[in-house]
Formats: structure tokens, C-alpha cells, sequence
């Protein structure tokens, strides 16, 4: 067994700041906390993954307070900072997130089970790829090790080789949906010149909203829409669909909004 006392350990609070532990001692990759920290959910871990698609990972925490903080970190700047849109709240305390590619489309979700016994999935951004998923479960891995030392780290995504960046085919990506609270995130690939066109209806087919109205350069874009119709007031609960038009594609997305 190998100890080691020259890890620094980030405590993050509320605010997303946090608290330099210079003396915390670890086994085999495996952190020992050496306090208690009240706002870090006792029946849960943080999971760490890149779930926006930016340059950044975000923490994921459990809380005893009901809800699932998240915090986006800088390594530049050696810092954290509360994500926009969380925490998200939940009826009963929630467990670890587990965050994964479940219906096998190269897109996360976000899967929570709360103590109640509710599993509650969101879509995510970011895509499945391994640089996005450093600790992305109860013990890091599916046999719960709880060893980091084959991940990647809190450091920013890498950057793709000139050959891999350029989209090749259309892709759109939506999150997080449900909208409990926050923006909607729209982000598309566009492999050639052309208008992308984004609007928002109801259950009845009338407009709420043009998000997007533009020609586009090819490339990768992501537009936020601010759950707010063309007068500018925030749209009550319900279903919404998302249709984006673009050169030969039409896609059309079920959104789910909560307030």
C-alpha cells in the first residue's frame, strides 16, 4: 500500500467555492476525507463528466438537501463555479448519478434514482466519448473500484485533429430536457453552407418561438433558447416540440418543460 500526503483536495460548497485540504491522505487513488462537510448528500459521490459539451467537466453532487448540485471546472484557473440551470431538485434525497449512453445514439444521459425509489434520466449534451466521462458512476467504473488512475483527470476536453473536427453529417443535440429549470441548450453540426431555422410550438401546433433564423457557416454551433415566447414571458409547463430545419434535414424533438 502506497500513502501519499502531496495531493491537494478541492472542497467545493454551495457557492462553488472551495476549501484547499494540502494534507489529505489517499490509498491506491482512493481520497480520505479527514472533515465533515454538511452540504455533501451522505448516501451519494460526485460524478465527473463533460455533460454541456465546452471546454469544461462538471462535478456532480448529491446533496442532503434534496437536490443534485453541479459545478463546472476550470483547470486553468484552478477553480469552480456553480453551473447555470442547477441545482435540479428532487422530491427525495438523490443517489449517485450514473451518466452514460443508454440508448446506444452517441449522446449522455443523466440517470438519478432518488431514496424514494424514483429513476429519473435526462439527456444531456455532451457525447460518449471517454475525455467526457473521467468518473461517470458510484465507484468509478462498473466494478467499483473507486480508482481514478487510468481517467483522464479535471482537466479540459482535448482538442480534435484538423481531419476529426470537420462535421461530416448533420447532428443536433438537446438538452437538458426535462427543462426544470434553466435554458435549453441547442447545438447542431452542420456539414455544408445553408439557413438553419429552430422553432418552438405547443401541443396545438401554434408558435411559441424562433430560436434560430440564420445561414451558417459549416461547422459546430450551440444556441441557447431561454424557455421565454416571442413576447418575452417565460412558457408555462407542459410539452413543447422543437422543430429545426436545415439543408435537407428536418428534426423534431419533445420537450418537456417543469416549473
Amino acid at each position: 500500500m502506497a500513502w501519499t500526503k502531496s495531493l491537494r483536495l478541492h472542497v467545493l460548497d454551495k457557492s462553488a467555492s472551495y476549501e484547499p485540504l494540502d494534507t489529505t491522505s489517499v490509498m491506491d487513488s482512493i481520497m480520505i476525507p479527514s472533515r465533515k462537510f454538511e452540504s455533501i448528500g451522505p448516501a451519494g459521490q460526485p460524478a465527473i463528466a463533460n455533460i454541456d459539451e465546452d471546454d469544461f467537466l462538471e462535478i456532480l453532487v448529491p446533496t442532503d438537501g434534496g437536490y443534485l448540485a453541479c459545478f463546472e471546472w476550470d483547470a486553468d484557473a484552478d477553480s469552480g463555479r456553480a453551473e447555470r440551470g442547477w441545482p435540479q431538485l428532487f422530491a427525495d434525497l438523490p443517489l449517485t448519478p450514473t451518466i452514460a449512453d443508454i440508448d446506444a445514439t452517441g449522446n449522455l444521459e443523466l440517470i438519478v434514482q432518488d431514496r424514494s425509489g424514483w429513476v429519473h434520466v435526462f439527456e444531456l449534451l455532451g457525447t460518449a466519448s471517454e475525455n467526457e466521462l473521467p468518473w461517470s458512476q458510484y465507484g468509478h467504473d462498473p466494478r467499483n473500484t473507486f480508482n481514478a488512475a487510468t481517467s483522464l483527470g479535471l482537466k479540459k476536453e482535448q482538442k480534435l485533429p484538423d481531419d476529426e473536427a470537420k462535421p461530416v453529417e448533420w447532428k443536433l443535440r438537446v438538452g437538458p430536457n426535462p427543462i426544470l429549470k434553466g435554458d435549453l441548450s441547442i447545438s447542431f453540426e452542420l456539414p455544408r453552407p445553408g439557413r438553419v431555422l429552430a422553432e418552438v410550438f405547443d401541443v396545438g401546433g401554434r408558435q411559441v418561438k424562433t430560436v434560430i433564423d440564420e445561414r451558417y457557416r459549416a461547422g459546430r454551433y450551440r444556441v441557447v433558447w431561454d424557455g421565454r415566447g416571442q413576447q418575452g414571458t417565460l412558457v408555462a409547463s407542459g410539452v413543447y416540440f422543437l422543430q429545426v430545419k436545415a439543408p435537407e434535414r428536418v428534426d423534431v424533438r419533445k420537450i418537456m418543460v417543469v416549473r
